[in-house]
């Protein structure tokens, strides 16, 4: 009786540290080191593993919109350079007609 009693206290004191807030978790852990409650360090460090699995996404969705920008930027800067040689291909007929149009007439 006395164990399920522990038992059930155990998951109710468990069930409020996964209630509390990150500054309210570290509140509750003592300052001397070596002395702490293991709900509250397994707690910490599933909250933890959270946060690095949710950074982890996070590096992994900007490295692919990265790279589809990279890939745009690559596009639109190849066009930049074709329209440019058309362009000084263009600059250089205008100025071999007008030099060579006065001349004829």
């Amino acid at each position: 009786m006395a164990r399920i009693q522990r038992q059930d206290d155990t998951a109710q004191y468990v069930s409020m540290i996964g209630e509390l807030s990150d500054t309210e978790l570290m509140e509750l852990l003592p300052h001397a080191p070596g002395v702490s409650d293991p709900h509250i360090e397994m707690e910490m460090q599933r909250r933890l593993k959270g946060a690095i699995f949710s950074l982890i996404g996070e590096i992994v969705g900007f490295r692919e919109s990265s790279e589809v920008a990279d890939k745009r930027l690559a596009r639109q800067t190849s066009r930049l350079i074709f329209f440019t040689y058309v362009l000084m291909v263009l600059t250089i007929v205008i100025a071999i007609l007008s030099y060579a149009l006065p001349r004829k007439g």
